[in-house]
């Protein structure tokens, strides 16, 4: 929900997850007068769902995006490093915000400005505790969508796209790991935030929950779309598909000249 805010920006509900001083790990911060309950159970008990090799080294930057339970809204959460705990220790943080959709479907919210507005926030007030303003998002004129995926033909083939988007469609419980060789955090978050707004927004497919790296294995299966580097072990559940392929793997359905003609004019952007 978003209260009311000056035409330029948008203040957004948001919580944060991580670690208290003498606590360990937990929900620390909430905006004040948010019905918490009503959110937090897409995302309770994964909060970090950070594989082994990515807390050895401590470098972790992802991004999860779930449906909300209204429908009208998605849930857009940011994890890294959190502050240091009392022992000097490194830890880890998830802040979710909940963004409504008409503001995403008409360009004024986008994706990245609201995962900027959470990195933002917590360079500010990395250690706030217990009610939490409001997160400011800065708002853009309204674009269209096609303008707004500029650059997706940089992080995956038409191919794949088309593969995915016609997967989603024919398999709609069906899961797909799509993989992004050589890839660095950033471009996978990227690649994510280009694919919702053509999947979700341009193409109008039902949301999905997705991530930007690949989770824990106990995780995995709370997710339909995830973004990896390098392959998994998971169920048959999983389709793999490789952000490099050269032809479509699926035949389109009967039906659907429009949908596919957005994405072409969405992939051809920029």
């Amino acid at each position: 929900m978003a209260s009311p805010a000056p035409p330029s920006s948008v203040q957004l509900d948001h919580w944060i997850y991580g670690v208290t001083p003498g606590k360990g790990y937990d929900i620390k911060a909430v905006s004040r007068g948010l019905n918490l309950s009503f959110y937090e159970e897409r995302i309770q008990g994964f909060y970090t769902p950070i594989r082994g090799e990515s807390l050895q080294d401590g470098k972790v930057s992802l991004v999860m995006v779930h449906p909300a339970p209204s429908l009208q809204e998605v849930l857009l959460s940011v994890v890294g490093r959190g502050p240091d705990d009392e022992m000097g220790r490194p830890t880890f943080m998830n802040h979710t915000a909940i963004a409504p959709l008409p503001a995403l479907k008409n360009g004024t919210l986008t994706f990245e400005s609201l995962e900027q507005a959470i990195r933002d926030f917590d360079t500010r007030l990395p250690n706030v505790v217990g009610d939490a303003d409001p997160l400011p998002v800065v708002l853009r004129p309204p674009a269209p969508l096609e303008d707004l995926a500029s650059g997706l033909r940089r992080c995956l083939t038409f191919a794949a796209a088309e593969t995915l988007v016609t997967r989603l469609q024919t398999v709609p419980s069906g899961r797909t790991l799509l993989l992004m060789r050589n890839s660095t955090p950033e471009q996978r978050i990227r690649a994510l935030r280009l694919l919702l707004t053509v999947i979700n927004l341009a193409c109008g497919l039902p949301w999905f929950s997705s991530m930007s790296d690949a989770p824990t294995a106990s995780a995995l299966d709370h997710f339909q779309l995830v973004i990896s580097a390098r392959g998994v072990r998971a169920d048959n559940t999983w389709t793999l598909l490789d952000s490099g392929l050269d032809r479509p793997a699926l035949p389109r359905p009967g039906g659907q000249d429009a949908l596919y003609g957005t994405l072409e004019r969405c992939f051809r952007s920029g």
